[in-house]
C-alpha cells in the first residue's frame, strides 16, 4: 500500500496556504543570534586577537558595549561596522559584523566574557595566553617602548600643562598604522604643539628612531585629571635557537593621573582668574606721528599677549578716559591661539575708535591687568604706562552751555569749521564702517584669487612669494634662518610668523636650542603690527635683531634624515 501525504487529505485551497506559510517560515531567519569570532583561541602575550561580533540582522546601528571586557584585555582599537543582505534562491540572510583588536592583559587562561545587544547575549570563550621567553620578553621591551612626561607636575585650573610623549624603536622593528592621536581629555581643551618630530637619539648605549608629540593641556576644573594611555602595534625581528623570527608586539603608554589645583586663597576675591607664564600689554596708533585733533577720530589696539594660556581667558581691559575729552567706540576682540613647540602664545587685541571732542593737554590713564605667575606663584600686574597727550582744534560744547560761551553747537554761524557731535559721531561710524568693508573686500578678493590660482594650477613656484621660493622648503636652520630674515625685511607679519615657527622647528629637529624669551618677543611684536589698525610700521631692526639672537649655541652635528616609520626591512 502507498502511503499518502498528510496533506493529501486537505482541500486544495488549504493546501495551498499552509505551503505558502511553510515557505515563508523557511526563509526566515527564527531568532536574531548574537556571535563572537576570535582569529585565535591561543596566543603569546603581547600578542592582539581580533574579534568580531556578528548579529544575524543588518539594520543594527547602535553601537554594543564592549567595556565587559576591560577586565582581561585591553581594547585596541574602535569597532568598526559592516552590514550584509543576501537573497539566495529564496533564502534571506543578513547580518552586521562589529571588528576591533584586543591585547591580554595576563597570561594563562582567559575568557572572553559574554556580550550583550538589545536584548541577545553571546557565548563566552576562553583563549590559552602563553608567556614569552624571558630573553624574548626583555629584547621586544627594549627594542620599542613610550616615554612620557608632564609639566608642570601639579598644574593649576586652566593653566597650561605641557605634555610630551615619545615613542622610541629600533632598527627592524616595523610599526602598524598610525602613531597616536590627540589625547581626548574630559573637562579639558587639549592643543597640539607644533608638528610631531623625528630624529634619532641614544638610549641604554644605544641608537633609537624617535617620535615625539607635544601638547599643551588646559583643565578647566580642578581635581584629578587623567590623560589616557597610548597603544601602537607592530612586529620586532628576533633571534631565538639561532632562528630569526618576527614577533606580534603591542606597546602601551599609561595614563597619567594629575591633581589639578584650584584657584588660590592668595589671589584677588571679585578679579577674573588669569594664570599665565607671562603677561605684555602693548598699544598701537594707526597715526605716526601720534597727533590728537578735536572731530578728528582715531584709532588705538590694546594688544594682550600671554604665554601658557589661551586667548579666551584672558580679560578684557578695564580702559576707561575721560569723558569731557573724548568719546570712545570699542570694537569686538580679537582672539586668537599662536602655538609654538613649547607653548600657547594667547592674544586678545582690542581696537576702540577715540574722538577728542575737546582741546588741551590731558593724560590717558594707565592700565592694568591683574594675573597669576604660575612659574613663581604669585599675584603679578601688568600695565600699560599712562601717556599725556595735547589734543589741538577748538572745543566742541554740548547744547546746554552758557549763553557767555564762545562756541555753542546751537549757534550754526558761531563753528562753522567744527562739526557737531552728530556730525563727529556720524563721521566716524561711516568712515569706521567703510574702513572695514574695503578691509572685507580685499580680503574676499585676495581669498579668491589664490583659490583660482591654485585649482587652475597657475600658482607654481616661479610665481610664488620671494620667502616661498627661498628657504621654507629647505628643513636647514641656515636656510630658514635667511627666509626669516627675507620676510622681516618686506614687513609681512603673517609671513614672518610662519617663517619663525618653520625656524624654531628646524633648530628643534637639529637639537639646537633656542630662547623661547626671544621667540615669544618676536611674536608680540609681530601681533602688534598683525591687529593694530591701519598697518602700522613694523619694528623691523628690532625684529632683525631678535632673530639673530634667537639661537642660542651652534649645533656641530650633522643633519640626521627622518627615520621611516614603516621599516620594510624583514
Amino acid at each position: 500500500m502507498v502511503a499518502r501525504h498528510p496533506m493529501a487529505n486537505l482541500p486544495r485551497w488549504l493546501s495551498a496556504i499552509a505551503a505558502l506559510s511553510l515557505s515563508l517560515l523557511a526563509s526566515t531567519p527564527a531568532w536574531a543570534e548574537l556571535t563572537v569570532r576570535l582569529n585565535s583561541l591561543q596566543v603569546e602575550e603581547n600578542e592582539r586577537i581580533r574579534l568580531t561580533l556578528r548579529i544575524d540582522r543588518n539594520d543594527a546601528e547602535k553601537e554594543p558595549d564592549f567595556n565587559v571586557l576591560n577586565k582581561d584585555f585591553r581594547i585596541l582599537s574602535r569597532p568598526s561596522r559592516s552590514s550584509q543582505f543576501q537573497s539566495i534562491n529564496g533564502r534571506i540572510t543578513a547580518w552586521t559584523d562589529w571588528t576591533l583588536y584586543i591585547q591580554p592583559k595576563r597570561t594563562g587562561r582567559l575568557v572572553v566574557p559574554p556580550i550583550s545587544y538589545e536584548g541577545e547575549t553571546s557565548l563566552s570563550q576562553s583563549v590559552l595566553v602563553a608567556a614569552l621567553d624571558p630573553s624574548v620578553k626583555r629584547s621586544l621591551q627594549q627594542r620599542v617602548f613610550f616615554e612620557t612626561s608632564t609639566t608642570p607636575k601639579t598644574p593649576y585650573v586652566q593653566a597650561q600643562i605641557t605634555f610630551v610623549r615619545r615613542l622610541l624603536y629600533s632598527d627592524g622593528t616595523q610599526i602598524y598604522g598610525e602613531i597616536p592621536d590627540v589625547p581626548k581629555i574630559e573637562n579639558a581643551v587639549v592643543v597640539q604643539l607644533g608638528t610631531p618630530t623625528s630624529r634619532k637619539v641614544e638610549r641604554f648605549g644605544q641608537r633609537y628612531s624617535m617620535i615625539e608629540q607635544r601638547y599643551a593641556i588646559f583643565p578647566e576644573s580642578s581635581g584629578s585629571l587623567t590623560i589616557p594611555g597610548a597603544n601602537v602595534t607592530g612586529s620586532v625581528r628576533t633571534i631565538v635557537n639561532q632562528r630569526i623570527r618576527r614577533n606580534s608586539l603591542s606597546v602601551n603608554a599609561e595614563p597619567i593621573d594629575i591633581e589639578v589645583r584650584p584657584i588660590p586663597a592668595g589671589y584677588p576675591k571679585g578679579v577674573p582668574w588669569f594664570p599665565a607664564e607671562d603677561v605684555q600689554i602693548i598699544d598701537a596708533w594707526d597715526k605716526d606721528p601720534l597727533v590728537f585733533s578735536v572731530g578728528e577720530p582715531i584709532n588705538q589696539s590694546v594688544i594682550v599677549s600671554s604665554a601658557g594660556s589661551t586667548g579666551s581667558i584672558i580679560p578684557p581691559v578695564d580702559y576707561e578716559l575721560p569723558a569731557s575729552h573724548f568719546r570712545i567706540y570699542p570694537e569686538q576682540p580679537n582672539i586668537s591661539d599662536n602655538p609654538s613647540a613649547e607653548r600657547i602664545l594667547g592674544v586678545r587685541a582690542q581696537n576702540f575708535s577715540l574722538i577728542p571732542i575737546a582741546a588741551g593737554a590731558i593724560e590717558l590713564p594707565e592700565v592694568e591687568l591683574t594675573w597669576w605667575d604660575t612659574t613663581t606663584e604669585q599675584v603679578r600686574i601688568a600695565r600699560l604706562p599712562s601717556r599725556r597727550i595735547d589734543i589741538g582744534g577748538e572745543s566742541v560744547v554740548r547744547s546746554g552751555a552758557t549763553a557767555n560761551s564762545t562756541t555753542d553747537i546751537t549757534q550754526p554761524n558761531t563753528l562753522d569749521d567744527s562739526p557737531s557731535p552728530s556730525a563727529v559721531d556720524a563721521g566716524a561710524d561711516s568712515r569706521s564702517w567703510l574702513r572695514t568693508g574695503l578691509w572685507l573686500a580685499a580680503a574676499l578678493i585676495l581669498v579668491g584669487a589664490i583659490r583660482w590660482a591654485m585649482q587652475s594650477g597657475k600658482l607654481t613656484t616661479r610665481l610664488a612669494p620671494r620667502w616661498l621660493q627661498h628657504g621654507f622648503t629647505s628643513a636647514s636652520p641656515k636656510a630658514r634662518h635667511r627666509a626669516l630674515l627675507r620676510c622681516i625685511a618686506q614687513a609681512q607679519p603673517g609671513a614672518i610668523r610662519d617663517a619663525l615657527e618653520h625656524y624654531l622647528q628646524a633648530l628643534r629637529i637639529r637639537n639646537i636650542d633656542a630662547d623661547t624669551d626671544v621667540a615669544d618677543a618676536m611674536r608680540a611684536l609681530i601681533s602688534t603690527a598683525a591687529y593694530a589698525p591701519n598697518d602700522p610700521p613694523l619694528a623691523r631692526d628690532r625684529l632683525s635683531e631678535l632673530a639673530n639672537s634667537l639661537r642660542k649655541a651652534r649645533g656641530d652635528a650633522k643633519q640626521q634624515p627622518l627615520p621611516a616609520l614603516y621599516n620594510q626591512r624583514a
